[in-house]
């Protein structure tokens, strides 16, 4: 399994698809104005999206604008196991 950098195309809207360069994720925005309930509090006006690896990795990825990366579960195979990563923020400052 490779992280992955994902870059964001903007504006977000729901149904909208691309692939990393080197053709190893591809991502789709799936869900808008959402409201996510998580360890550092209730935060609305996320989106969510879907990555899907060519080596079977599924990765959901939630993020807040203007925040970043607030929620992530993630599976993927490793020699034939297959593993969850689930993450979500605690805390954050911003300046």
């Amino acid at each position: 399994m490779g992280f992955q950098e994902l870059a964001i195309v903007q504006p977000i809207s729901v149904g909208q698809r691309w692939v990393t360069l080197n053709d190893t994720f591809s991502h789709e925005v799936t869900a808008t104005n959402l409201t996510l309930n998580l360890p550092v509090g209730t935060l609305a006006g996320c989106f969510k999206i879907v990555s899907i690896g060519r080596d079977s990795t599924e990765s959901e990825s939630y993020f807040k604008p203007g925040v970043g990366q607030v929620k992530v579960v993630t599976s993927f195979n490793f020699w034939g196991s297959v593993y969850d990563l689930n993450a979500e923020l605690v805390s954050y400052h911003l300046e």
